[in-house]
């Protein structure tokens, strides 16, 4: 996703709070300034959740929009980026089902499995290796990927929120909508279940 290259200071709590409650009374610039510091982390998730660079994108486009729809209820028990990552992923998991559905139709049976979006790793990764150093990591990176698409989407994208992101276990839980015990549960599964396919053991 290209975004203008603009470096902000991290917000803090006060500063993130005095932005939402100007954007709740509508003035547009505060919500703006929370949008372009929230877009990368926002297209992250899309992305590695849909694989396809611009269904992400649209999808981002979306979450914005009900985000701007939603500010004036937005209680402010979880940071802003938790509750705008909550929409990005609600939105592709409806993205999903639609893909799921356009495949019934499609090939006529249930039994198929589910079309490919693309793979995520050949679209963020340079297919010509500048050394010997980066094919190697572009390597281990393929095999990682291989091993993550092997899990369940909720999983997938528990271990995602805290591994890549830094989400704490309560955050993820309010992002996902479920328990702290539920997120470290799909977080021990998904780890072992990555860990044994990388060491060949599964």
């Amino acid at each position: 996703m290209k975004t203008n290259e603009v470096s902000f200071e991290a917000l803090s709590q006060a500063q993130e709070k005095s932005l939402i409650l100007k954007a709740q009374k509508g003035d547009r610039a505060s919500f703006e300034e929370l949008i372009l510091r929230f877009q990368e982390e926002a297209y992250a998730m899309a992305l590695k959740t849909l694989g396809d660079p611009d269904e992400a994108r649209d999808i981002v486009q979306e979450a914005f929009l009900q985000a701007y729809q939603s500010i004036r209820k937005f209680r402010q028990k979880a940071r802003f980026s938790t509750w705008l990552i909550g929409i990005v992923i609600n939105l592709c998991h409806r993205q999903h089902r639609k893909w799921a559905q356009r495949r019934k139709y499609i090939v006529g049976s249930l039994n198929e499995p589910l079309e490919e979006k693309g793979e995520l790793i050949d679209k963020i990764v340079d297919p010509s290796p500048t050394s010997m150093e980066e094919a190697v990591h572009r390597e281990a990176m393929r095999k990682v990927m291989r091993a993550l698409r092997t899990l369940d989407r909720p999983s997938r994208t528990a271990m995602f929120l805290r591994d890549v992101k830094g989400m704490s276990y309560d955050e993820i839980a309010r992002t996902l909508g479920c328990r702290i015990g539920t997120v470290k549960s799909r977080l021990n599964r998904a780890r072992l279940r990555v860990k044994g396919l990388l060491e060949g053991k599964i």
